[in-house]
């Protein structure tokens, strides 16, 4: 019976090893998917809106530490391309984070790029399963990157200097 139970941890822990794998980032081709929402000041917006401009989704929640992690890199990014590239820090769907509790989050953090609810399904139409995830976006509205879990600001800036 301990054989039984060993192999069944150990297969667990290989599949899942793999599915980290194969989620935890890549460059990708598609039209990435359009979504309206307001964010945390009650402005209205689209992914739309920012055809012309790099953008990068950062699909997370307010209590999820290896999101809170992703600021600072994110907020590097920023400093590097200014208005050229667009942050939209969205929270998905079932986080349980509220309108008001996203804006105390985004103060306290520091950060200037847009934050929202996730109220039109951004995570089902971005396969979010894991958080945070990172989208890049390019000016002609395609994806063109995607990674699962914390990654770093060159990581971000190499994959968007091949944008421009």
């Amino acid at each position: 019976m301990k054989q039984v139970a060993a192999v069944f941890v150990v297969s667990i822990v290989a599949l899942a090893a793999i599915v980290i794998y194969f989620q935890g980032g890549g460059t990708v081709e598609g039209n990435a998917p359009n979504f309206t929402l307001t964010d945390t000041d009650g402005n209205s917006f689209s992914l739309s809106d920012f055809r012309g401009k790099v953008v990068i989704l950062d699909l997370m929640a307010t209590w999820c530490g290896p999101c809170e992690e992703e600021i600072p890199h994110l907020k590097e990014v920023q400093q590097h391309y200014g208005d050229d590239v667009i942050i939209l820090s969205i929270s998905v769907a079932g986080s349980g984070d509220t309108n008001q509790g996203l804006a105390t989050f985004k103060q306290e953090q520091g950060c200037t790029w847009r934050f929202a609810i996730d109220i039109d399904d951004v995570a089902t139409k971005y396969d979010v399963m894991t958080i945070p995830k990172l989208v890049i976006i390019d000016k002609n509205k395609n994806i063109r990157f995607i990674h699962v879990g914390p990654t770093s600001s060159s990581t971000l800036i190499g994959e968007i200097n091949g944008l421009f």
